[in-house]
């Protein structure tokens, strides 16, 4: 005697023949040469990795000018010297290490929270947005002349970074074919 219905034995039959679409197609997509229009896209997501390791290889070698020019405090303050809540988060937020703690705070919220959204609004379109996002934090980043405004945007430009890890990383792995995927991420 089956426990299951008419209506449960649809469903698996329906799932059964989606996993199966879904396998075909990707070995069709494996069996496929990988084509100048798939380069280029390899290219450009390359790019985009590029300018995002870039800003985080800077960060250690832009902190110590920052310190220079006064935005940011060079000393170890304690915390325990504050006097009230204000004086803490100055504390807090206007040292050295606030800088690089905030880039790192926002790449961790952006791909642990963010992530999902290229599954839900495709790679390319999530990709692009990310980095537009990164970008205009940087551009605003660029403005700001004291430390709490510098480590906020900050902080922002690593949730677009943290995002775009993600897609692109999980971009060049659906795009390319398998045969070709160990040359198109160590090209990116």
């Amino acid at each position: 005697m089956s426990i299951l219905t008419t209506t449960d034995t649809a469903v698996l039959g329906a799932r059964t023949a989606t996993l199966q679409d879904a396998a075909s197609i990707s070995a069709r997509l494996d069996r496929l040469p990988a084509t100048w229009s798939v380069w280029k896209l390899v290219i450009m997501l390359s790019l985009g990795s590029f300018f995002e390791l870039y800003d985080l290889v800077l960060t250690g070698y832009v902190t110590p000018g920052l310190v220079k020019s006064g935005v940011l405090s060079g000393d170890v303050a304690s915390l325990s010297n504050a006097t009230d809540i204000w004086s803490f988060f100055t504390l807090l937020f206007s040292g050295r290490a606030s800088f690089i703690a905030a880039l790192f705070s926002g790449l961790f919220l952006g791909t642990i929270f963010c992530g999902f959204l290229a599954d839900k609004f495709g790679r390319r379109t999530i990709f692009t947005y990310s980095l537009l996002w990164y970008t205009a934090a940087n551009v605003i980043m660029a403005f700001q002349n004291e430390a709490f405004g510098l480590n906020l945007w900050r902080f922002i430009a690593g949730v677009g970074i943290g995002v775009e890890i993600v897609t692109i990383n999980a971009f060049l792995s659906e795009l390319v074919p398998k045969h070709l995927r160990g040359r198109a991420f160590a090209f990116s």
